[in-house]
Parts: C-alpha cells; sequence; structure tokens
C-alpha cells in the first residue's frame, strides 16, 4: 500500500477539516475498501518571535548551539492565561533583561513549524530608553540632550573640542536598556544599529563581502566570525528585514530634497570607522558639505601613525579618493588612543591628542558600536 509522507494515510484517501478546523480526518476515495480512517485532532503550542527596536537600534540574541555569527529575534512559547502580547514582553525580559510594554507590540505575520507542533507568531516592539537618572525626583526631571548627556572629562572635552549638541543628541540618544542575558536561554543578546544591519545584509544579498572597519581589510575583523541572521525561509528574517525597512522610510522622508539625498550620498561613500588592531591613535572627525548643511562624525585610527595628524591626513586623502567631486570639508575633534583586539572582542579608549586636543571618547565609543556591535567597548579620560 502506498503511504503519503505528508499525512501518513494511504495514499487513496484525502484530508479534510472537521468540527470547525479543530480537526483533520483522512477520507475514503469513492468506491475504496479502506478501513473507517480516525479523526486526529493535533494540539499546536503557539510561540511568539519578536524584533524589539529602540530607536534605530535592534534587539537580537544568539544560542550556544548556533553556528559562530548568527543572530535572530527572541522568541519563546506562550503560557497559560497569558495574551500573546504579555508573552512578547515577559520573553524579552526573562531572557535579555529588557523591559519591553505589552501595548507596544504589533502583529507582524506567522510561520508554521511542524516539528514540533508550533505555531511562530511574530510581533515587533519597542524598549524604552533607559533613565537618564534614578532615586527620588528622577521621574519628573527633564530628560537631559545635547552636551548634557555627557558628563566630567567627557563634557570638558566636548565643549574643548566644539562638539555641537545636535551631535551629541546624534550618536548618544536613545540610552538604550541595559541588557542582562539569561544565560540558560541565551549564549549573547546585544543591540545592533540599522545601518550595521543593512550594510550585512546588502552584502548578504549580493554575495560580497560585509564592510569591516579595518583599515585595508574586507569583510568581518580578523577572529570573528561574520555577522549574518536566518535565511529568507525564516519569519525572523522576515520581521528584520520589515523593522529595517520601516526605519528606512522613515530616513528617505526626513531626507527631504533631492539636494539633502545627494548630500547624503556623498558622506555615505567615506566610512564611518576605519581602524587597525593592536594600540594606536586615533582622530574624531566631523566630514560635512561644503555647505555647512549635512554632516557626520567619523572615527579613524592608523598603527602606522606617529602622530595625530598623519592620522588626519591620511583620512582627507582618502575623502579626496572616495569622494572626488563632492567638495566635502574635515574638521578635527580631538584625538586619542584605542587598543583594538578583535579576536578577544574589546576596544579600550583613553588618552589624548597634543595636537587636536581630547575627544570626547563616550562618542567615539557611541560610534564604535554602530559597526562593532559584538565588542565590549570600554572608555577612560587618562594616560597618554
Amino acid at each position: 500500500m502506498q503511504v503519503t509522507l505528508r499525512c501518513a494515510c494511504p495514499a487513496s484517501y484525502t484530508q479534510v477539516a472537521t468540527s470547525g478546523g479543530h480537526s483533520r480526518q483522512a477520507v475514503a476515495a469513492p468506491g475504496s475498501s479502506g478501513r473507517r480512517p480516525r479523526a486526529i485532532y493535533p494540539r499546536i503550542d503557539p510561540a511568539v518571535i519578536v524584533a524589539v527596536g529602540c530607536g534605530d537600534w535592534l534587539l537580537l540574541g544568539r544560542k550556544a548551539s548556533w553556528d559562530a555569527g548568527r543572530y535572530s529575534c527572541l522568541a519563546g512559547f506562550a503560557e497559560v492565561a497569558e495574551t500573546l502580547e504579555q508573552a512578547v514582553a515577559r520573553e524579552v525580559l526573562e531572557e535579555a533583561g529588557v523591559q519591553v510594554d505589552p501595548r507596544s507590540a504589533r502583529y507582524h505575520s506567522s510561520q508554521p513549524w511542524p516539528f514540533p507542533q508550533s505555531l511562530m507568531i511574530g510581533f515587533t516592539a519597542e524598549a524604552a530608553p533607559a533613565a537618564d537618572a534614578t532615586g527620588p525626583g528622577a521621574a519628573d526631571a527633564p530628560p537631559r540632550r545635547g552636551l548634557n548627556l555627557l558628563a566630567g572629562p567627557g563634557a570638558v572635552a566636548a565643549c574643548d573640542v566644539g562638539l555641537l549638541p545636535s551631535e551629541a543628541d546624534r550618536y548618544l540618544l536613545p540610552r538604550l536598556p541595559t541588557i542582562q542575558v539569561d544565560t540558560d536561554e541565551l549564549e549573547d543578546a546585544r543591540w545592533f544599529h540599522a545601518d550595521y544591519l543593512a550594510a550585512n545584509l546588502r552584502a548578504a544579498s549580493s554575495g560580497s563581502s560585509p564592510p569591516s572597519v579595518l583599515r585595508g581589510a574586507p569583510g568581518a575583523a580578523a577572529g570573528e566570525a561574520p555577522f549574518r541572521i536566518p535565511g529568507p525561509y525564516a519569519l525572523a528574517n522576515r520581521i528584520i528585514s520589515s523593522w529595517l525597512h520601516e526605519r528606512q522610510q522613515l530616513q528617505a522622508l526626513e531626507g527631504g530634497s533631492a539636494e539633502d539625498a545627494a548630500a547624503a550620498a556623498a558622506l555615505a561613500a567615506v566610512p564611518d570607522v576605519c581602524i587597525d588592531e593592536g594600540s594606536f591613535k586615533y582622530v574624531l572627525l566631523r566630514l560635512s558639505t561644503a555647505d555647512g548643511l549635512h554632516s557626520k562624525l567619523l572615527v579613524w585610527g592608523d598603527s602606522r601613525a606617529a602622530y595625530h595628524n598623519h592620522v588626519m591626513q591620511h583620512c582627507a586623502a582618502q575623502v579626496r579618493a572616495l569622494a572626488p567631486d563632492a567638495g566635502l570639508k574635515l574638521e578635527t575633534l580631538g584625538g586619542g588612543r584605542m587598543e583594538h583586539y578583535a579576536s578577544q572582542g574589546v576596544v579600550s579608549i583613553y588618552g589624548f591628542s597634543s595636537a587636536f586636543g581630547q575627544a570626547p571618547h563616550d562618542v567615539t565609543a557611541a560610534l564604535l558600536r554602530r559597526w562593532l556591535p559584538r565588542h565590549d567597548i570600554s572608555v577612560a579620560y587618562n594616560g597618554y
């Protein structure tokens, strides 16, 4: 007797939904002499899977059993007597220690997962930014903005080198919630910036190497597995791609005119971060259009440079080569030193530049976290 693999019943039978869709029953074809089929009431275990955003950042995690470099949305089974939205908030809090308001959860789409008999139900949700302060009266205090986001030597350095309040807002906000990983559930969880995700997904779809922050080195940093997410067959991929598309649409609406788009393209031709391995000098720079209406910050470092000015001159030469007709301008915003060890996933930022002054290292670290999300980055204002 031929048996179909799909339903494990004789090939002469067909499946029909019965009991209002709560069961499936194999029905014998007319004239067949098969035995009376049995009605099956399959159990379905609903599981939520969620892309948690905070501004331009997305929370992703990984299990220890996964291939190196693979990250995905957080997920888990719904429990008895809770809504799917409550399951979203509970799973994110349990696995990553991040608070999500269940009211921010929005249904995206679903995917059957037959082994085991699960139904993956996809959501997007928003995490509230971390509070500026805690304690009595903190809830009534106005949120900090501009240079007030920096404190102590970082604030002094920002004022000395001429960091703009809008630049502090752009790179230091939102204040991302601290992640506390439940190691029984996940090996790691991180915030990933939309620019990093977009660049890596573009590279994956085109078969090219992902962008690298290492001077002259394509792809992932040495000793670091390439970043990737589940393939296009997976619901996680669709949710992440949809979240990213929405962020890009929002940026396009904020971009305005064709002139704004052209300026953004010229600035994008120059990498935000270009550093080395080991110990080296670095410079924080402002790259702007000729009219000064559009700008972004750069972090460039070079182990070959004897002086910070050499780093700046090398960056200027690369700007002329990458955007020769754009008329872009470079300004220094201080410097310091870095120790970068990709195989260990660590970056230390410290020190100052005799020529350019001390950079606000907290801003440098914020920019590095966009492009090195799997690194642990520390800041100190002492040392040379």
